[in-house]
């Protein structure tokens, strides 16, 4: 980075009362998590290596109505996972910049890994907009509840001979439960814990005017977040920061960064550091 564009991140931080942090699978790479369209181990590739099909025929839930052990086998390895999943430094250097510049935020995210939480952003400043492998919900579903995973809903994947009755039941009706994240042509995803994160967002950007946004390692080919991005720009005049080593680009008065997430927030901790 230019020490002019360091500078000016900074700058932005300082004028800012709401830091806005909207993540992708990028901001999980450096934690080592494959981004879905990775040249080398993206989970497109996997999925659709694993089974014949596109990850939109199998990602959906009439595949997991069809072959329920293979989908629980797939989401279990990804709760392994991702428990033990130890969030990249740029997590952390969020969440002191937001202590330093005495600033309200909220982090809006597509990653359903968890990151920012175990980060220690509080429950009511994050929005998980396809939802957490850490909350379950009946696939039916019978009822609009939402829990989350326990010890007893946890498939042993390395099983061979994994079966149907060893599957997690909806407490209520007892047909399959299933993690609450949305997946592709989703019509069973229940939204209460999604619509409840929605509103602690709106209530956040309602009391702030200087709202500055870190768009991090969200590209272009899936629209989510760069949808919310544009819209907080256009009703609240925000600024923009994006951090992308592929699409950086940006339009206007905003600043695009060509690089991963550790490696930027990391440039610029280091100047942030010499300021305190």
């Amino acid at each position: 980075m230019e020490q002019e564009q360091i500078q000016q991140f900074i700058d932005w931080l300082q004028e800012a009362d709401l830091l806005l942090i909207h993540t992708g699978a990028g901001m999980s790479k450096d934690s080592g998590v494959p981004t879905y369209r990775d040249a080398v181990d993206g989970e497109w590739g996997k999925v659709t290596g694993e089974r014949e099909g596109s990850i939109f025929d199998i990602m959906n839930p009439t595949y997991m109505e069809q072959n329920p052990v293979y989908m629980w086998q797939r989401f279990s390895r990804r709760i392994e996972q991702f428990q033990d999943l130890i969030p990249h430094q740029g997590y952390f250097i969020l969440m002191d910049w937001i202590k330093r510049f005495n600033l309200d935020y909220f982090c809006v995210t597509s990653n359903i890994d968890g990151q920012h939480l175990k980060a220690g952003a509080a429950t009511n400043k994050v929005r998980e907009v396809h939802g957490s492998i850490f909350h379950m919900q009946c696939t039916v579903p019978c009822h609009q509840g939402v829990w989350a995973v326990s010890d007893q809903e946890k498939v042993d994947h390395r099983n061979p001979n994994l079966g149907m009755d060893a599957l997690p039941v909806c407490p209520k009706c007892g047909k399959m439960s299933r993690p609450n994240v949305y997946m592709f042509r989703d019509s069973t995803y229940v939204p209460a814990r999604s619509k409840q994160q929605k509103e602690n967002l709106e209530k956040t950007l309602a009391a702030h005017s200087k709202v500055l946004i870190l768009e991090i390692g969200s590209g272009p080919h899936v629209q989510t977040i760069r949808s919310m991005t544009r819209k907080v720009i256009k009703d609240k005049n925000a600024r923009l920061i994006r951090i992308n080593p592929d699409y950086p680009e940006v339009k206007d008065r905003h600043m695009g960064l060509a690089g991963g997430a550790l490696a930027i927030l990391s440039e610029v901790h280091r100047e942030v550091e010499k300021m305190f």
